[in-house]
């Protein structure tokens, strides 16, 4: 971070100020990151790898990508819906789905 930065940070209000103001200096679209690791993804194959390293790659990829396209929460704070859970499951299901459509391809 340059030290001009740090200074104007040092006035942030609040943690949200500043993780606001460092977004808007050094935010950029996740997009073209996000669409590599998806075709890296639909692209891994097992080859030699064994199974254990075959997987590992795998969750390294899904992991990558919940980091920059994370899955909707909700945040009403007192939610009865559930919906994080349908979410998480449903995440859980598609990767399933994944390494079984790559690994039947042997």
């Amino acid at each position: 971070m340059d030290l001009e930065f740090y200074f104007q940070g040092s006035y942030c209000g609040s943690s949200r100020e500043l993780w606001l103001a460092l977004q808007r200096r050094y935010g950029r679209s996740n997009r073209p990151m996000v669409f590599q690791i998806q075709r890296d993804i639909s692209l891994v194959s097992q080859g030699a790898l064994s199974l254990t390293a075959y997987l590992t790659k795998l969750m390294k990829l899904w992991n990558e990508l919940a980091c920059l396209a994370p899955a909707p929460k909700c945040t009403c704070g007192s939610c009865s819906c559930r919906i994080n859970e349908a979410i998480t499951a449903l995440t859980a299901s598609a990767q399933v789905m994944q390494f079984l459509m790559v690994y039947m391809r042997l």
